[in-house]
C-alpha cells in the first residue's frame, strides 16, 4: 500500500489570509484580547456571500486549538450506574 500525503486543506481553504480579521477590526468587533468577537461571527456566518464563508471557517478552525505542552489531561471518570 502506498503512503498517503496529509492533505493542507486549510492552507487551500484560506483564500485572502487578514481580511476577515481587517473587516472586524472596522466593524469593531475585536475583543480586548484581540479575538474576533464570537457574536459577530455567527451574525456574519449567516448570509451566503464572501463573509459568511470566511466566518463559518473561522468559527471551524476556532475548534482546531492544540492543547498545550506539558499539560496532562485528566482520565475521564466513569459514571456510577
Amino acid at each position: 500500500m502506498a503512503k498517503r500525503k496529509k492533505k493542507k486543506w486549510i492552507k487551500g481553504a484560506i483564500k485572502r489570509p487578514g481580511a476577515l480579521r481587517a473587516k472586524a477590526k472596522r466593524a469593531g468587533a475585536l475583543g480586548p484580547d484581540g479575538k474576533i468577537k464570537m457574536s459577530w461571527l455567527r451574525a456574519k456566518a449567516k448570509g451566503k456571500g464572501r463573509t459568511a464563508k470566511q466566518a463559518r471557517l473561522a468559527i471551524t478552525m476556532r475548534g482546531f486549538k492544540k492543547k498545550k505542552k506539558g499539560k496532562k489531561r485528566k482520565p475521564k471518570r466513569k459514571r456510577k450506574k
